[in-house]
């Protein structure tokens, strides 16, 4: 779950820790933003890129105390960087941060669990069995 600590406002129930090289280059591509999914979480990340991406998202950059150092609607082909003090990237639909009031600075609590090491096997195991099938 991502909430807006400084406004009390809820961005992402359903959100995806992008942890594994595949799944942090495939990001967005090919995905929706649905009752599955509704946020995409890419630690250790200050930039992200739109390119091939077929809709807009709004991208918040945070800095190493969840705080946000940047906001932006990101759009198709478009490349976003954070800043310097950016440490994470999170994707979400696009108008959740003006529906949930987001400005710099607010502090977002992200309390979702990234997958334990077995999981993520798990993950990258059947994202590779999906590509191999390809």
């Amino acid at each position: 779950m991502i909430r807006n600590l400084a406004k009390g406002t809820l961005l992402a129930e359903k959100e995806l820790y992008a942890l594994g090289f595949f799944v942090r280059l495939r990001g967005m591509l090919g995905r929706k933003f649905d009752g599955k999914l509704d946020g995409m979480v890419f630690p250790k990340c200050s930039s992200i890129h739109m390119f091939f991406m077929g809709m807009e998202l709004d991208a918040v950059f945070l800095d190493r105390e969840n705080c946000i150092v940047k906001a932006v609607t990101a759009r198709p082909w478009g490349v976003y960087f954070g800043g310097g003090k950016a440490v994470c990237a999170v994707e979400l639909p696009a108008g959740s941060c003006r529906k949930a009031g987001c400005r710099e600075g607010d502090k977002l609590e992200l309390t979702g669990c990234a997958p334990d090491r077995k999981e993520k096997e798990k993950i990258l195991q059947g994202i590779r069995g999906k590509e191999e099938k390809e």
